[in-house]
């Protein structure tokens, strides 16, 4: 059982729709900052988290001669799990504890309790801007929230996405979470088997959207961005609600129809996985532990989970 702190139900609210003077990005933003201060080393530090999901030395935009790297990275860093079944619940791992870190610092710097992450709903049709970086994440000066590592025009309010991009088909056409054995296809959440940092079989959800968005977010070609590479994504403070979306996608599919299930596998559900509290403790979970949101250690849900097709589409 992960050694995580449980409480009040939070609610994950859509970044777009957050009501004038929120101050959730404001201490998003002050929260990076003092992460940012924090040594490598420290596994609450900015470029700790960012290394769990991947790290490469050699593309390290922070890279310093001073850096003391932890001893035991290895069994902590480049964990993300891609093409293979554990990628949603690996990620929802991930941004829980983050965003445990997160509030904690929000703490420690004077704000509220209980600092939620955001979701960035991208694919939402009746918003015009959706497709936009929110502006808190571009707009004023020594805005820590901002990076210039993004694809061009994501920083100066453009659409960074096309239909192709955002697109929600996943929750359509992917009726199992597991996909077939024979490598066929990934189903809605990947193909069954081990652990896979960077496996060959995702899930349709993996792919559209949030393969697509990285790379809308981060752009292509010889200057591609943080968001475009596994070893930098995680620096780009937009990625954390970017997933968060991802997170949210999961808990769409499994309402919009009952034949929806997320599998019963022993194995699957038991997989461990280790992670850092707020602390900087050591704590393990498994998928088996954050299929309910809404239920300890994780108690959040989010604020808009309906079914984004008409009925019957």
């Amino acid at each position: 059982m992960a050694n995580a702190a449980s409480g009040p139900l939070r609610i994950r609210r859509d970044v777009w729709k957050l009501p004038p003077g929120d101050t959730t990005l404001e201490w998003y933003g002050k929260a990076v900052t003092e992460l940012q201060t924090r040594p490598i080393s420290d596994p609450t530090s900015w470029r700790y988290q960012a290394a769990i999901h991947d790290y490469n030395t050699a593309t390290d935009p922070f890279r310093s001669p001073n850096d003391r790297l932890p001893a035991n990275r290895a069994q902590f860093w480049r964990q993300c799990q891609h093409g293979c079944s554990y990628f949603l619940p690996w990620h929802r791992a991930y941004l829980f504890f983050f965003e445990q870190i997160v509030a904690a610092a929000v703490v420690k710097l004077g704000g509220p309790a209980g600092w939620t992450l955001p979701y960035w709903n991208y694919s939402d049709d009746k918003n015009p801007r959706a497709r936009e970086l929110p502006p808190a994440f571009y707009r004023g000066a020594d805005n820590p929230l901002r990076v210039e590592q993004r694809a061009p025009g994501a920083n100066d309010g453009e659409a960074v996405a096309g239909d192709e991009d955002v697109s929600l088909n996943c929750l359509r056409v992917d009726h199992v979470y597991f996909g077939a054995d024979d490598g066929a296809g990934g189903g809605f959440g990947g193909a069954p088997g081990n652990p896979f940092h960077n496996g060959t079989r995702p899930g349709g959800l993996e792919l559209t959207p949030h393969g697509s968005m990285h790379v809308a977010v981060g752009g292509t070609g010889n200057n591609a961005g943080w968001m475009s590479s596994f070893d930098t994504a995680a620096l780009d403070p937009i990625f954390w609600l970017h997933h968060a979306n991802i997170d949210r996608l999961w808990e769409v599919w499994l309402r919009r129809d009952p034949e929806h299930t997320n599998p019963n596998d022993p194995r699957w559900r038991g997989q461990s996985f280790r992670f850092h509290d707020a602390d900087g403790a050591v704590v393990t979970m498994n998928p088996g532990q954050v299929l309910d949101t809404t239920a300890a250690p994780l108690s959040y849900r989010y604020e808009d989970v309906s079914d984004p097709f008409a009925p019957g589409v």
